[in-house]
């Protein structure tokens, strides 16, 4: 939620602008780790093939459950309040300011 405080934005704005900006970043690594795991099934060896097959599988899940469950999570636990500006950050925009 670290966009929640440093734009002051709302919890779900908040995890849009996550998503947005690290969402690209999660598919494009799950599709490279997935395809590289992938080659080990084309071996003839029965234990590479497995391993294979279930590490792309879990990886893949995992990025499902990236994009459909956390922001759940993330909305559901998220109480705290970030609307007020710190009293440090204030000072140093006063001192920006002059």
């Amino acid at each position: 939620m670290r966009g929640r405080r440093e734009k002051q934005l709302n919890s779900e704005e908040a995890v849009k602008y996550a998503f947005e900006s690290v969402g690209p970043a999660l598919l494009i690594t799950t599709v490279v780790l997935t395809a590289g795991f992938s080659v080990l099934m084309l071996s003839t060896l029965k234990l590479n093939f497995e391993l294979g097959l279930i590490t792309s599988i879990t990886i893949t899940i995992a990025l499902i459950v990236d994009f459909m469950l956390l922001p759940v999570i993330l909305l559901t636990f998220d109480n705290a309040d970030y609307s007020q500006k710190s009293e440090s950050n204030s000072q140093l925009e006063l001192i920006a300011q002059t």
